[in-house]
C-alpha cells in the first residue's frame, strides 16, 4: 500500500522526493475530497440563492417571516473552519471513548492518529445545524444541498482509506477469482503493508512506509 505520496511518486513516476514522506495519502484525498464538496455545495447554494431561496420561501428559513441573515454561499469559509473543530475533536471523543484499552491514555487524545468517523460526522452536522440555525436558515435545507457533494467527498475519501490501506477491513475471501479477465486484487485484497502494519511487509518499504 501506499501509506504516503513518496511512495506513489516512486512508483508512478520514478522520482524520490523526501519531504512527499510528510503527506499522508489518506489526508491528501480527504482534503481533495472537501475540495469537490465544498464546490458542489456552493454551486447548488448559488443557483437555489439566484431562484429567490433564502429570502422569504418557506422550508428554507426557520422564520419565514425574515429572511436569512447571510446568504448560505456566502459562509463555507466559516463552515468549514467550525467543521474541521468540531469534526475532528468529537471524533477524536468517540476514538477515545470506544477504545477501553486506552482510557488510561489521556494523551491520546491530543494525537492527530486515531478519528471516530461517525463522531465527526456527528460533530460537523451539529456546528452545521446550529451555525444555520442561528442565522434564520433551516438546516435541512442546506443539507439537502449538500448530499450530492457528500456522496462524491465520501468516495474519494474511501479511495484513500484503500490506497493506504487504512481501515477498509472485511470478511476474509477465500473463493478463487470466478472471472479469469478480472485482476485478482480486485477480486480480493489482503492489503501489503498496510498503516496497521498487520499481514504481508513489503521488504523494500521497511523502516521508511510508516514515516507520516
Amino acid at each position: 500500500m501506499y501509506p504516503n505520496l513518496y511512495f506513489i511518486f516512486r512508483e508512478l513516476l520514478g522520482v524520490e522526493w523526501p519531504f512527499l514522506h510528510q503527506i499522508t495519502t489518506l489526508g491528501f484525498l480527504i482534503a481533495i475530497s472537501f475540495l469537490f464538496g465544498l464546490y458542489f455545495l456552493w454551486k447548488d447554494l448559488s443557483q437555489k440563492e439566484a431562484l429567490g431561496y433564502y429570502t422569504r420561501q418557506k422550508n428554507t428559513l426557520i422564520n419565514a417571516q425574515h429572511p436569512a441573515k447571510i446568504l448560505p454561499s456566502q459562509t463555507l469559509g466559516t463552515l468549514t473552519l467550525l467543521n474541521t473543530i468540531c469534526g475532528l475533536a468529537i471524533g477524536k471523543l468517540f476514538y477515545f471513548l470506544e477504545t477501553s484499552n486506552e482510557l488510561d491514555n489521556i494523551h491520546n487524545l491530543f494525537l492527530l492518529a486515531g478519528i471516530n468517523y461517525y463522531g465527526s460526522f456527528m460533530g460537523m452536522l451539529i456546528s452545521s445545524a446550529l451555525f444555520f440555525y442561528r442565522n434564520n436558515i433551516n438546516p435541512i435545507s442546506v443539507f439537502d444541498s449538500a448530499s450530492p457533494g457528500f456522496m462524491l467527498s465520501y468516495s474519494i475519501g474511501r479511495l484513500g482509506c484503500h490506497i493506504s490501506g487504512d481501515g477498509d477491513w472485511g470478511i476474509a475471501n477465500a473463493q478463487p477469482n470466478p472471472l479469469s479477465w478480472l485482476p485478482d486484487w480486485l477480486w480480493s485484497y489482503n492489503y501489503p503493508h498496510n498503516l496497521a502494519r498487520e499481514g504481508i511487509i513489503i521488504n523494500y518499504c521497511i523502516g521508511t512506509s510508516y514515516k507520516i
